[in-house]
């Protein structure tokens, strides 16, 4: 099993709202209470799955999935529709979506996700939302699959243009592209 460690944020694309959320480079994020962490726990194996919940599952808030049967359905939920949805689990007045990018074995790579003040999210765009985040992936999964999986993902070459702050994520992380909205 790849240690299953709380979430790096690598990569993000600011929006030009004034109000948005905010995620630095190198953020680091509890598994079980984001939308990124519940990508990679939707596609761990029920041991894995089990020894993250053994170690815990700290309330960050009153929508923090703390009991193990209430994160489980929520998994089995972003398996079924292909992505997550967090309102209010970590941070206040903070809501995202997130899909998993996969290798060609189906482990999760990295993710795509959107995220929002709770003030600008709206339940009615969640499945246009949702598809968006998800299609979003599967084309970088088709990719990345296609052009030699993982190595493709965490190689740098050069640093990315745009994002001051963007550095190397340490080996083992799960990689995550948080887009605010």
């Amino acid at each position: 099993m790849r240690e299953a460690v709380p979430g790096e944020a690598d990569h993000r694309v600011d929006c030009d709202h004034v109000v948005r959320t905010f995620h630095a480079t190198g953020d680091i994020s509890p598994l079980h209470a984001t939308t990124t962490g519940h990508r990679v726990l939707a596609h761990l194996s029920g041991d894995d799955l089990d020894a993250v919940i053994a170690r815990g599952l700290t309330s960050y808030s009153a929508s923090t999935p703390v009991d193990a049967a209430r994160l489980r359905t929520e998994l089995a939920r972003v398996r079924a529709e292909g992505y997550a949805v967090n309102r209010n689990q970590f941070r206040p007045g903070v809501c995202a979506i997130a899909a998993p990018v996969l290798d060609a074995d189906g482990t999760p790579l990295a993710s795509v996700a959107v995220s929002m003040p709770e003030s600008r999210y709206d339940e009615s765009r969640l499945p246009e939302w949702g598809r968006m985040v998800a299609d979003t992936a599967t084309e970088i999964t088709q990719w990345a699959v296609w052009a030699g999986g993982a190595e493709v993902l965490t190689a740098r070459a050069r640093p990315r243009t745009g994002t001051p702050g963007t550095r190397r994520s340490r080996p083992g992380r799960p990689r995550v592209r948080a887009r605010t909205a």
